[in-house]
């Protein structure tokens, strides 16, 4: 729901905890360490059709159980009865707390979206209408449809409940985007996704419930359309030896809110592009074969990402490094699209791609833009994997290598760590033994693919030599 952030204040009618700024913009609840309710506060203006009403967590103690509630009610600021809390109004209200929806006194939705007790300071929560449909937002990011036949004129509501204990009206002038605009949030999970798919309360992570009886249904979707070279990307952090086949990744021109979410991902044949195994598909078709590296391949741990680059072009990304261009002429807002399938059973959403991303291709390395190192650790656990060149000889323990007959042989030792490295993470060697007869000493880089699935298809690599 396309929205903008309306120009509202606090009334004055308000709980009996609950202190107003002179201007109307900031509330706070009085004695929060030994009051945790009482503190119910009312919008002068009533929702304006496209106009969220946002506030800000501004402070917070630890003291309570639960925390923020914001909803909405058709009696007017200067005639309502204001409850204790919002929990106690009932006809004419709609109210969302912690991820619960409760419409005139009674649960509508459970499950609803983030839940907005877990919030922090700096976080936002809001609500808007458009015609009859209303919907609530976390940090900027729709929720979804909270209720689709809203025919009376409402007030927004909120309670400095619990925790809770200061918020302040976010006004237009103070919109990155200028004029009242949203700066979109970042890539979360839409809560419209595969029957069996439980997503986490951040909507940051994906798991397939009853995953050794199911291996389907576990469709899930981007909440929002993918810019220009952004990518929509995910690491497996579960996986079961049960079935044949695995995750499955694409995009869709198709609206989240527009389709039934079918129990394959390749079911999705309008409008939709995916990778099954090293398979392109398109209009539920395979169009191209031996694309990039398998996803079949991918074991815990791994990263798979998707997006559409400026040249309109669909490229997938494993690992950080580009696959190359699956499709062209994709059109300009796609979503991201993944199925939770086979021995593939959680994901979660990783988030250390910029949101613009340079254009890729298959002769340069994947460009993106990282949070500069804070720290560099060391895992004692890292070791040699047990798969290795024909002349390099692994020890019992994997923490030592060496060249089988080297006064004979120069080559085919190579050695790999046992899993892939983590963020800031060093892979650290020291040199044993050297010998003078061979020109070359040492190499050392990286490789983008997993050792098990290397082929005869171009892989990344990086070595300093």
């Amino acid at each position: 729901m396309a929205v903008e952030r309306g120009k509202y204040s606090f009334h004055s009618r308000a709980g009996s905890q609950a202190q107003i700024s002179s201007q109307g913009l900031t509330a706070t609840r009085n004695n929060p360490l030994s009051d945790f309710n009482n503190a119910v506060l009312i919008g002068s203006q009533p929702l304006k059709d496209g106009k969220m009403f946002e506030v800000k967590i501004e402070a917070k103690v630890t003291s309570w159980s639960g925390s923020i509630a914001i909803g909405c009610t058709t009696s007017k600021p200067e005639t309502v009865s204001l409850p204790c809390s919002l929990s106690g109004f009932g006809q004419d209200s709609w109210v969302m707390h912690g991820s619960v929806v409760v419409k005139h006194g009674r649960q509508r939705l459970n499950d609803y979206g983030r839940d907005i007790e877990s919030l922090e300071i700096g976080d936002t929560v809001g609500i808007a209408r458009n015609g009859r449909k209303l919907n609530f937002y976390v940090n900027g990011i729709d929720q979804g449809t909270a209720e689709d036949n809203l025919q009376s004129t409402v007030y927004p509501m909120v309670d400095l409940y619990g925790k809770c204990t200061q918020i302040s009206i976010i006004s237009p002038e103070l919109s990155e985007g200028g004029a009242g605009s949203i700066v979109e949030g970042a890539l979360q999970l839409h809560r419209k996704c595969g029957k069996l798919i439980k997503i986490s309360s951040s909507g940051r992570t994906a798991r397939r419930q009853n995953a050794t009886n199911e291996y389907n249904n576990g469709v899930i979707i981007s909440n929002r359309p993918l810019k220009d070279s952004e990518v929509f990307e995910v690491r497996i952090t579960d996986m079961i030896d049960k079935w044949a086949g695995s995750i499955e990744i694409g995009i869709t021109a198709l609206r989240p809110e527009n389709i039934e979410i079918p129990a394959t991902m390749t079911s999705l044949q309008s409008q939709t592009w995916i990778i099954s195994g090293s398979s392109v598909i398109s209009g539920g078709k395979t169009v191209k074969e031996n694309y990039g590296i398998s996803l079949d391949c991918l074991k815990v741990g791994d990263r798979v990402g998707v997006m559409r680059n400026e040249g309109k072009e669909f490229h997938v990304i494993i690992n950080g490094a580009d696959m190359g261009p699956a499709i062209a002429d994709i059109p300009k807002s796609v979503y991201g699209v993944i199925d939770v399938y086979g021995r593939c059973t959680e994901v979660e959403l990783v988030q250390e791609f910029s949101t613009t991303t340079t254009t890729m291709t298959t002769a340069t390395p994947t460009t993106v833009r990282l949070a500069p190192p804070t720290t560099i650790s060391r895992d004692h656990n890292l070791c040699f994997s047990h798969t290795h060149g024909a002349n390099a000889i692994v020890s019992a323990d994997k923490k030592n290598v060496k060249r089988h007959t080297p006064d004979s042989e120069f080559t085919e030792a190579s050695a790999f760590s046992n899993r892939p490295l983590r963020r800031n993470e060093l892979f650290e060697i020291s040199i044993d033994k050297l010998i003078d007869q061979w020109s070359g000493s040492l190499q050392l880089g990286l490789k983008c693919v997993d050792i098990l699935c290397i082929s005869d298809t171009p892989i990344r690599n990086w070595f300093i030599s």
